[in-house]
């Protein structure tokens, strides 16, 4: 295991260990997925990085993940607005319009397109969760 990564960890046990305890109960390093990443620079650069330590690594993963949230914040927002258009539209919430959809083409139409906007929403609000649990922002 990369020691960037363990680092990473040992970062996350300390500083939110309540709140991974909270939410997942105890984490141990073997209950993680871990996934290898591999970076590639010109050979220009080798030298410079090489001589700052893994603290750059962290900051530039810390710097992606914040990068991320935003964008995944500025669609969720936008996904939002959509479904509060259904909601206006049939002045009822998903799940109620699902109880209910009204027999005729446009009825199904909305149904299936509200559909997939709140999957999407959901799908979002998960991998933003995930993003701010990495941040300390939860």
């Amino acid at each position: 295991m990369s020691s960037i990564l363990i680092i990473l960890i040992k970062r996350a046990k300390r500083q939110r260990l309540l709140y991974f305890h909270r939410i997942y109960g105890i984490i141990r390093e073997g209950d993680l997925k871990m996934a290898e990443v591999t970076i590639r620079i010109p050979e220009e650069l080798r030298d410079i990085i090489s001589d700052t330590g893994e603290d750059i690594y962290i900051e530039a993963i810390i710097e992606v993940a914040k990068r991320k949230l935003a964008d995944l914040e500025r669609q969720l927002k936008s996904l939002s607005r959509k479904i509060s258009k259904y909601e206006s539209i049939y002045k009822k919430s998903y799940e109620e319009f699902s109880q209910s959809v009204p027999d005729t083409i446009k009825g199904h139409e909305d149904w299936i397109e509200w559909s997939y906007l709140v999957k999407l929403k959901d799908e979002l609000s998960t991998k933003i969760e995930k993003i701010k649990l990495l941040l300390g922002n939860a």
